[in-house]
Formats: structure tokens, C-alpha cells, sequence
């Protein structure tokens, strides 16, 4: 195990907490987000970038995408669950949808933890 002193771990810590907050997905403009941080420490770190659509082998480049807003309301209008306050309470490539739905029918398309 290599030991790491105070500072270094500090340093860390700020990276990695800077990382986790950014959003991102293989086509969503976070990715670029995390590579700027990645390249405050690797400087010559090469990146390149494909058209949407573009055949890869069986893969197709998707389409880059965005969240705007994205939240959960209970009937009073508290909101209870939100993009702003989180990131990561979108789950990746989830579809638009606005509406009035059961909690059962809720929890039947959300993952959550027990």
C-alpha cells in the first residue's frame, strides 16, 4: 500500500468531489466537464470526438442529450425529488414524462434504495 500524505489526500478529496457532482453520460456535455478536471493533472491528455450517429463497429454514436429540469412532486407540490438538489436523481437515458401517477406506479419506474 503506498502511503499518502495529509496534503495529497486533501487534494484528492477535491478532485473527487469535484467529479462526482458533475452529471455525465457517453453523449451528454459532462464528459467534457470531467475531462477538464482530469486534465488539470494529466496536461497532455488526448481526447477525441465522434459525429452522433456515426457507425462504431455494432455501436452507433447516440445523439448528445441534456436534463433541463427533471423532479418529483407529491399532491401538495413539495417537491421530493430533484435534479437540482442531485444530479444523480435522473437515471441515464430516462424518457420525459409529465403527468399524475400513483405512488405505486411511481416506485414501479424509480430506483431507489430499500
Amino acid at each position: 500500500m503506498i502511503e499518502v500524505g495529509a496534503a495529497a489526500q486533501e487534494s484528492m478529496w477535491r478532485r473527487v468531489s469535484r467529479l462526482f457532482s458533475i452529471y455525465r453520460s457517453i453523449a451528454h456535455p459532462g464528459v467534457e466537464r470531467v475531462l477538464d478536471v482530469i486534465r488539470e493533472d494529466v496536461p497532455g491528455l488526448v481526447t477525441r470526438t465522434y459525429p452522433s450517429g456515426l457507425r462504431c463497429g455494432s455501436w452507433t454514436v447516440p445523439q448528445e442529450w441534456d436534463v433541463d429540469e427533471a423532479y418529483v412532486e407529491d399532491l401538495n407540490g413539495t417537491r421530493v425529488i430533484d435534479f437540482k438538489e442531485h444530479p444523480f436523481h435522473v437515471w441515464l437515458f430516462s424518457e420525459p414524462f409529465e403527468g399524475v401517477v400513483s405512488r405505486e406506479e411511481l416506485l414501479a419506474h424509480v430506483v431507489t434504495k430499500p
